[in-house]
């Protein structure tokens, strides 16, 4: 059963970063994004997803808040 929450957990993740590569097709804040996705917390938002994406290169920080 555990398996499956990860699985799902993963997809949901997954599909998270997706929304967010796709709606960053021009220059956007963070905030932005973040309210986009549902988020509330900014700073918790960043750190999980944001961060990696930047890592990653699949979004560039262009805008600093």
């Amino acid at each position: 059963m555990m398996q499956l929450r990860r699985k799902t957990y993963e997809k949901t993740y997954d599909d998270i970063n997706n929304r967010i590569i796709n709606y960053c097709n021009k220059e956007r804040t963070a905030k932005e994004i973040a309210n986009f996705c549902n988020y509330k917390c900014i700073d918790r938002f960043k750190r999980n997803y944001l961060k990696l994406l930047t890592v990653l290169k699949k979004v560039k920080m262009t805008l600093l808040d």
